[in-house]
């Protein structure tokens, strides 16, 4: 699984970003506070609640204050198939 594309839209040092990644390597640079880590954040988010099968919840849904929303989306190539089935080893 590679990762193809990355959008953001409020979250942490970010109003909006597109990312686009490169299909063999990447590298992450910037000075301190610039979202390096920021960008790490979503994609971790991403993916584990991908793996889990979660969503996050829908405004409105929830009873704490919440001042505002963020939006986090991306776009996988497939390099493999990966398919998680109970009771099969």
């Amino acid at each position: 699984m590679k990762i193809y594309k990355l959008r953001v839209k409020n979250f942490r040092a970010y109003e909006e970003i597109e990312i686009e990644f490169h299909p063999n390597f990447n590298i992450i640079i910037g000075g301190n506070g610039t979202g390096k880590t920021a960008i790490l954040e979503a994609i971790t988010m991403l993916l584990v609640l991908s793996f889990w099968g979660l969503t996050m919840p829908k405004p409105g849904t929830s009873n704490r204050k919440i001042s505002g929303w963020s939006t986090l989306s991306m776009i996988l190539m497939n390099s493999f198939r990966w398919k998680l089935r109970p009771g099969e080893n």
